[in-house]
């Protein structure tokens, strides 16, 4: 339901406001770069959405769409095992996240997204804060290609076992070589 959807989001931008990021330019892995990227495609369609009144869809982008993406990201950018540089990277990505989807939701539901602006030290109010603006740059096609590959490999994987009933207790995934 949309308000536990909600209360999901809350406790994930309080865990956030706390990371320790890095501030100017650090290196971005694949999955780093492919929800900045997915981040970017949800901007363009909540505005699209918005500007034809679609409100379910603008909802559906801004909350559904990129809580599973998110949900993706966190299974792949595992903090606890993380190196102190990667650690930062993650946060960095994480808050900028944050901080695009406060004002998405903003309209939508503006109590909460007021209350975590504040707690992000944001000057002013959110409602009155400028919309997210889609940046084509940040697009990154090949990295959306890779983690969609690793999604389809993994719920392929899912699938054999299901139909097979077999129990792996380890799997190995081969890639070919360059040439």
């Amino acid at each position: 339901s949309l308000n536990v959807r909600l209360e999901r989001f809350y406790e994930f931008a309080m865990s956030v406001i706390n990371l320790q990021d890095e501030h100017g330019d650090i290196e971005l892995s694949t999955e780093d770069r492919w929800l900045i990227s997915r981040l970017q495609k949800s901007i363009k369609a909540v505005t699209e959405a918005m500007d034809r009144l679609r409100i379910r869809e603008a909802i559906n982008y801004s909350l559904y769409e990129l809580d599973q993406d998110l949900q993706w990201y966190m299974r792949r950018s595992s903090m606890e095992s993380s190196s102190e540089h990667k650690k930062k990277a993650i946060a960095k990505v994480l808050k900028n996240l944050v901080e695009v989807r406060i004002r998405l939701l903003a309209p939508f539901a503006p109590y909460i997204c007021e209350e975590i602006w504040e707690k992000m030290g944001k000057k002013g109010l959110v409602s009155t804060t400028d919309w997210p603006v889609y940046d084509e740059k940040k697009v990154d096609e090949k990295a959306e290609e890779i983690e969609e590959m690793m999604m389809k490999t993994l719920e392929d994987t899912m699938n054999i076992i299901k139909v097979t009933k077999i129990k792996p207790s380890r799997i190995c995934y081969y890639a070919s070589a360059e040439w």
